[in-house]
């Protein structure tokens, strides 16, 4: 928690956004209170409703009850943006929320976008991006070599381009988006893939349709039913998977804005290694 609003507290000058804390606890706890002297505005949800059934679904119904919940909360702001306590913003985050806050205005059909995305996760949109990059490199190299070949050196032009396809692999999933952040300067979305919420930026205006739509969508047990999907149980689905499957439009940011600094899983029971934070970085 700390860390994420000092790393928030950092930004915050450059870009010009509000920051409250929503506390899923019964109580203040003493991580909060050292918030004090910085009058940022800490909203305390109160005593949960105590869970029934398995633990794991009793843990993921409360951290999609208490989603819900601050996600819901009044704001007069025109986006609102949840941040996870076990994430921090990247250095760049200021440059690229200005940016997407201007796509956002432009399209106006979009209701939410998902600014982190594991990496181990990428390796699909990654590849074509690379490919993008690679095959136009090696088709104007042999290009300009053409001249001292009867035809067009094609078997030099496939080598080259998996040459370079190859290095730019090396570099990880992340650099074309990277890369091509550097250039342009602004920010980029794309059609959302399953997984994750450690942090997402709301459209204010859809979220009261939201909230209404995911507290009567109950995925903690029973079966999916498509002509009825606010009624449906899905068995262990988290709030990114309800998310996924709701009927509104959502977009995805090719960089992630935020590192996920949680070592522990404590919904899927699974901890997270320093690889995956280092592949994050």
């Amino acid at each position: 928690m700390g860390q994420t609003v000092i790393f928030l507290l950092e930004q915050q000058p450059k870009a010009n956004f509000s920051l409250k804390i929503c506390n899923v606890e019964s109580e203040i706890f003493p991580d909060l209170k050292r918030f004090d002297k910085l009058d940022i505005p800490i909203t305390t949800l109160g005593k949960p409703p105590g869970g029934s059934g398995k633990q794991l679904n009793s843990t993921i119904r409360k951290e999609n009850d208490d989603y819900w919940k601050c996600l819901g909360l009044p704001s007069e702001s025109r986006y609102i943006l949840l941040i996870e306590d076990d994430s921090v913003v990247i250095p760049e985050f200021s440059t690229l929320l200005k940016s997407l806050v201007w796509k956002l205005d432009y399209h106006e059909y979009v209701d939410f976008v998902k600014l982190y995305h594991p990496n181990y996760l990428r390796k699909l949109p990654s590849y074509i991006m690379m490919g993008a990059i690679s095959i136009p490199i090696s088709f104007f190299s042999c290009y300009a070599i053409k001249p001292f070949f009867k035809t067009f050196p094609i078997l030099t032009f496939l080598c080259l381009a998996l040459a370079i396809f190859w290095d730019l692999k090396s570099y990880g999933c992340q650099f074309p988006a990277d890369f091509r952040f550097y250039l342009t300067g602004s920010a980029y979305i794309s059609y959302p893939e399953s997984c994750c919420t450690p942090a997402v930026i709301f459209r204010t205006s859809s979220v009261k349709n939201m909230v209404d739509y995911f507290q009567k969508s109950i995925g903690f047990s029973g079966k999916f039913s498509y002509s009825n999907p606010q009624e449906s149980q899905i068995p262990g689905h988290a709030k990114d998977h309800i998310l996924d499957e709701a009927p509104f439009t959502g977009r995805q940011s090719d960089v992630n804005y935020v590192t996920h600094i949680g070592s522990f899983s404590s919904v899927r029971q699974r901890a997270v290694f320093l690889s995956d934070l280092r592949d994050d970085v």
